[in-house]
């Protein structure tokens, strides 16, 4: 288990499509969840997948998206594997029924309690088992992710917001300023 916490603009979801990807390309027949608490957020992973597929064209003869009549969107692969893209509001009900052998779930700090409990239900049981967390964290106390990233069960980034490329003192001093 992989758990990120990460200050905005620092590469979470770059990082994030590198991982599915490669995943999904190296691995036949897998199923991936990507998993977000709003469509918003998966919206933008979507968006710098079809960026990567513009920039090297030839990805399109082994991945392409498809859209389900519920409007579901799932990322096929050439090689018979899914990443399965859901939002979790309010509730978790788009994971329930979902079988997967990799969860990747993004903005994971701000899955309400009974989608966190549906998302759980997810990882198959005879599959790789592999689960990564990603967020930034909100400074709240009681969400699963706070949990997580205190447990020995994780391998705990941090990735502070130093790391976004356009750091400088005058963004510093004005995260300073609104946040203490």
């Amino acid at each position: 288990k992989k758990l990120v916490k990460g200050g905005r603009d620092t590469g979470k979801t770059i990082d994030l499509v590198v991982d599915i990807t490669h995943y999904s390309f190296v691995n036949a027949n897998k199923s991936v969840l990507m998993a977000t608490p709003q469509k918003a957020h998966y919206s933008k992973v979507i968006k710098t997948i079809k960026k990567q597929i513009r920039h090297t064209p030839h990805l399109a003869n082994y991945m392409w998206f498809e859209t389900d009549d519920a409007g579901d969107i799932d990322l096929m692969f050439y090689n018979g594997s899914v990443v399965m893209f859901r939002q979790g509001f309010p509730d978790g009900e788009k994971f329930r029924s979902l079988d997967a052998d990799k969860i990747d779930a993004d903005e994971s700090a701000y899955f309400s309690e009974r989608a966190r409990n549906a998302l759980d239900g997810c990882l198959r049981s005879d599959g790789d088992g592999l689960l990564s967390e990603l967020s930034s964290p909100d400074g709240r106390r009681v969400t699963e992710f706070y949990k997580n990233s205190h447990s020995d069960s994780y391998k705990v980034y941090t990735w502070h917001r130093s790391l976004n490329p356009n750091w400088d003192e005058a963004l510093e001093a004005r995260l300073i300023e609104k946040h203490g």
